[in-house]
């Protein structure tokens, strides 16, 4: 799932920044869009994605479900996330040569 949902962002930004007129689905996709530590993070349906996840080749990933033990000691140790954490229960984004997922 998360792939298709990837692949979706990178197809609707690639028509983005192809055309020089904004259509509604163009429009809609400026309005879902935050910039964290100087990174482009869209909203694709559910889920925030980390613009940086389409030109880096990361292999490590992690896994972490929202409000867990897990989740808080992420938080505790790197403070710094809490720009991405507070995005909501559905997140992916780069963070020290690590994929993390956050997911309901």
């Amino acid at each position: 799932m998360q792939k298709s949902i990837e692949n979706q962002y990178l197809s609707e930004s690639k028509s983005f920044n192809d055309s020089r007129s904004f259509s509604q689905q163009d429009k809609s996709l400026v309005q879902s869009y935050k910039n964290i530590q100087g990174r482009a993070i869209y909203q694709v349906d559910n889920y925030w994605i980390d613009s940086e996840l389409q030109s880096k080749k990361i292999k490590k990933e992690k896994k972490i479900k929202f409000a867990s033990k897990e989740y808080f000691d992420l938080y505790k140790r790197n403070p710094l996330l809490s720009q991405f954490l507070s995005l909501g229960r559905n997140i992916r984004f780069i963070f020290e040569d690590t994929v993390y997922e956050i997911y309901e």
